[in-house]
């Protein structure tokens, strides 16, 4: 499934000469500078890419060694979500408050706020292949909410799911997509703040 979407998007980036320097990712947070007849193609297909990445990314086996209640944040994403939302309870409980009420197939992030040097942190939900990096969120943490994610397991118990997946999700490598952004920021432009201008949102 993964690789369907990462082979149609190295096709499409194989027929485009827009700027062809730019990767996959600065090509999603600047879908307006493609022309019109790549830009619907390249939005499913690299954000298709870019949404199971992240997901399997943040993901990881569960730690038998611990209680349910020691498996939470860590490090400088602990000390974010306790900035932006006051606990990790609260952000667990809106983020799966959100997650519970997606009508049909898509994800929801856990983000930094779409405004350089932002250290806020954003719920954002996209539907289909979407990506929050389109409205200039930088996501460090995703659940996949399409069915087909954990029909076979949970069939239509979304919230059973829901609730199984904070268990799995692993903080180590949350905190590395953290770095990541924090660190692209010194090389990044200012046109990375979202094209549409949106206003940034600390807590859905």
């Amino acid at each position: 499934h993964h690789a369907t979407y990462t082979g149609r998007m190295n096709s499409i980036l194989a027929h485009m000469t827009t700027d062809a320097e730019r990767n996959p990712l600065e090509h999603l947070m600047h879908l307006e500078d493609l022309i019109e007849d790549f830009r619907g193609l390249f939005r499913n297909q690299a954000g298709g890419f870019f949404n199971h990445a992240i997901t399997f990314f943040v993901m990881g086996p569960i730690d038998q060694s611990k209680d349910v209640e020691e498996h939470g944040p860590t490090g400088k994403v602990y000390e974010l979500i306790e900035d932006t939302f006051g606990s990790s309870d609260i952000l667990i409980e809106r983020f799966s408050s959100t997650a519970t009420q997606v009508f049909g197939s898509g994800y929801v992030w856990l983000c930094l706020g779409n405004k350089l040097g932002s250290r806020k942190l954003h719920i954002a939900h996209s539907a289909n292949q979407d990506t929050p990096l389109i409205d200039g969120y930088r996501p460090i943490l995703g659940i996949d909410l399409w069915e087909h994610a954990y029909y076979l397991q949970y069939q239509n118990q979304r919230t059973d799911y829901i609730t199984t997946w904070w268990q799995l999700v692993n903080w180590e490598n949350v905190n590395r997509l953290l770095d990541t952004w924090i660190d692209a920021e010194s090389h990044a432009e200012p046109a990375m703040e979202s094209p549409a201008g949106g206003t940034e949102k600390d807590e859905l």
